[in-house]
């Protein structure tokens, strides 16, 4: 088999405009976003609320949220952590 020059597709580059190209962000838009995720990021969920949850799975409400508990607990007491909502729940009712 030989290379012929001429089975080559010749393709011919036609740029887009570039208003097509990248979407025109509203800067009021990109504000208010902004603002709606991160009141998400710092909402937690009432304290109520995990209690149930931790009492559903694990029939006690020993639990602490991420932010106020060091690798050292961790590490000395088995628990499961909700990564989503930032929360540890402890398999044990009491802490070692």
């Amino acid at each position: 088999m030989s290379y012929d020059p001429e089975d080559e597709l010749l393709i011919e580059w036609i740029p887009e405009d570039d208003e097509d190209a990248v979407p025109v962000f509203d800067e009021d838009v990109e504000e208010e976003w902004d603002a709606k995720i991160q009141t998400f990021n710092t909402t937690d969920l009432p304290t109520f609320m995990v209690d149930k949850m931790c009492k559903k799975k694990f029939g006690h409400t020993n639990w602490v949220r991420m932010s106020n508990i060091e690798a050292r607990e961790l590490a000395m007491n088995p628990c499961v952590i909700d990564y989503t909502e930032g929360i540890v729940y402890f398999k044990n009712s009491r802490l070692v």
